[in-house]
């Protein structure tokens, strides 16, 4: 496995892009999250297209100078109830599709989509229709990804009313989808808030279709980005998970250096579980 995190953990802490991958670099990091797709406010989404292509290839440029592997990319995400209309779905959709076309450019093989949110977090959910909207709108950003070579792997999601939160419900949806560019995006912090153990969902997603990992902690009452072992979850079991499917992407980090966890504990967190030497 390589040793991987969001790049924003160290751009929040150094700044300027250049800086920061130099010192996540230097922490021992091997693969980044890239994460300047996720919100469509940004500078880069400003630019014509052109320039934004261009801009990702410079990026794409230095991290291999770096030697830093873009293992996965997160498509954009703007929150719960931004996806209740057809007209908000296709700007959705316009935006996954040059997320996709970026995602070429960087040479990540991996996109992580959330699931749409039409009614957010809203409890009595009509299921069938949200399976329904998410059928018509990950499959047909599965067949665009196929074109350009990517592969979307569907988030698991921490919203207690939402019908695709659960692991379990993602990975139904994705089998039952069985598009060759869908797979999985395990995230351990999404699993804690269900009191779901993140080493049973990896043992039941498996190997086939899990291919990304999002990981940090929690104390099981919400959503908190913590490090590994400041919270609720088994790492011991989640470590056993990954080496008994034989996972062999990125141990990627989505979490910061806080609650008494330095940079150095972090990093060594991530090259345990990865199952490394540090």
């Amino acid at each position: 496995m390589l040793t991987g995190i969001i790049d924003n953990t160290y751009t929040d802490l150094y700044g300027e892009y250049d800086n920061a991958i130099q010192h996540l670099k230097a922490q021992g990091y091997q693969a980044i999250d890239f994460q300047g797709f996720i919100n469509t406010e940004t500078a880069l989404w400003k630019l014509p297209e052109k320039l934004f292509l261009a801009g990702l290839k410079n990026t794409k440029e230095y991290l291999d100078e770096q030697g830093i592997v873009i293992y996965q990319a997160h498509a954009p995400w703007a929150g719960a109830h931004t996806d209740a209309t057809a007209d908000s779905r296709k700007e959705r959709f316009e935006k996954m599709h040059q997320s996709l076309k970026g995602a070429q450019v960087l040479g990540t093989k991996y996109l992580v989509v959330h699931p749409i949110l039409p009614f957010g977090n809203e409890p009595n959910q009509d299921v069938e229709e949200v399976i329904g909207i998410n059928l018509g709108f990950i499959g047909k950003l599965a067949d665009y990804a196929k074109y350009y070579g990517i592969t979307i792997c569907l988030e698991n999601l921490p919203f207690n009313n939402y019908p695709l939160s659960k692991p379990e419900e993602i990975r139904d949806f994705v089998e039952d989808m069985n598009h060759p560019n869908l797979k999985v995006c395990l995230d351990t912090g999404h699993c804690a808030v269900f009191g779901i153990q993140p080493g049973d969902a990896v043992r039941m997603i498996g190997p086939e279709l899990l291919k990304c990992l999002h990981v940090h902690d929690n104390d099981g009452t919400g959503d908190q980005h913590l490090p590994p072992k400041k919270g609720i979850i088994d790492w011991e079991d989640f470590r056993q998970a990954l080496k008994d499917i034989n996972f062999q992407g990125a141990l990627s980090l989505e979490c910061k250096p806080k609650d008494g966890v330095s940079e150095e504990e972090l990093y060594h967190s991530a090259a345990w579980l990865a199952c490394q030497e540090f």
